[in-house]
């Protein structure tokens, strides 16, 4: 892979891993992991080297009939100052997209891939936040 371009890597809570080109097909790569019962989550390497990421707390705490709850990963800059943590997603208990979280430019989004009695396979996938318009400024009175 050329330097600068921007990559994608596929992790799973087991230790299995892999980089990918593109956001296509890091989501096509989770899907052929071997085992289906561990998290496994994707993210684009180049705008994510600039925060430090906490693995250890991301699970499925709450699993109802009607809802799951997803813990998100705690997040930090690297340069210090901002963090996130404790970032919890309720959700209806469906497979598709889920809710997130942003710190800065980052957009942390979770999307259950499937629901088994084993377990949830789910997706935390890392994104740049579209950038906000800035307000208009006051207008003189006239």
């Amino acid at each position: 892979m050329s330097q600068g371009t921007s990559r994608w890597r596929v992790l799973c809570s087991c230790g299995w891993e892999r980089e990918c080109s593109s956001a296509w097909a890091a989501q096509s790569v989770s899907r052929l992991h071997p085992d289906g019962e561990h998290e496994r989550h994707l993210y684009e390497t180049r705008l994510i080297d600039q925060y430090e990421l906490d693995w250890s707390v991301v699970r499925a705490t709450q699993n109802t009939d009607r809802r799951i709850e997803l813990r998100l990963p705690n997040v930090r800059l690297r340069a210090g100052g901002i963090a996130v943590a404790n970032v919890l997603v309720r959700t209806p208990k469906r497979v598709g997209a889920g809710g997130g979280a942003m710190v800065q430019e980052l957009m942390m989004l979770s999307e259950i891939l499937a629901i088994q009695e084993s377990g949830i396979v789910f997706l935390v996938g890392f994104q740049r936040a579209p950038a906000l318009p800035l307000p208009n400024p006051p207008q003189p009175a006239a």
